[in-house]
Parts: C-alpha cells; structure tokens; sequence
C-alpha cells in the first residue's frame, strides 16, 4: 500500500468495472503523482472503498475537499508501463 496526496479537483483517472486504474491521463495530477493502471484505490482519506469501479467513484464524490488523501494497491501481477 501507498499513500498519494490529490490537492486538484480532478484526479485524471479512469476505472474498469472491478475499480483497478485502467487509464491515467498523461500529465495530470495522478500521472504527476506516480498512479499508473494496475494501481487500485483502497481507501479515500480514512475511510475504506470497494473494490468495484462504482463504489471507488462513490467514495471519491463523498470526499469534495482538497487535499485529499488516496491510498493505492497495486496488483503484483500488473506491469506497469
């Protein structure tokens, strides 16, 4: 796990149907940050998410203010490019 601090309204990330980091816009705060696709996000400032693409999306809307803190896992099995 690792934590990443997200202080811009947008984070430039784009989520497949099990809430893994399938596009990160090349860039933007997340790139600048080190989210790569592979990565998930397992918590939204200190509160757990779940692990499909609309419960990470619905965490990430409750959570409005800046900054804000994501914590990320990556799957072992993903390169990372």
């Amino acid at each position: 796990f690792r934590d990443v601090v997200v202080e811009g309204p947008r984070l430039g990330l784009a989520f497949d149907d099990d809430g893994f980091v399938v596009g990160v816009q090349p860039g933007g705060e997340a790139d600048r940050l080190g989210v790569h696709p592979g990565d998930a996000v397992a918590r939204v400032g200190s509160a757990p998410c779940g692990s499909s693409r609309a419960e990470v999306v619905a965490a990430i809307k409750a959570h409005p203010s800046r900054p804000m803190r994501l914590t990320l896992r990556t799957d072992p099995g993903t390169t990372r490019s």
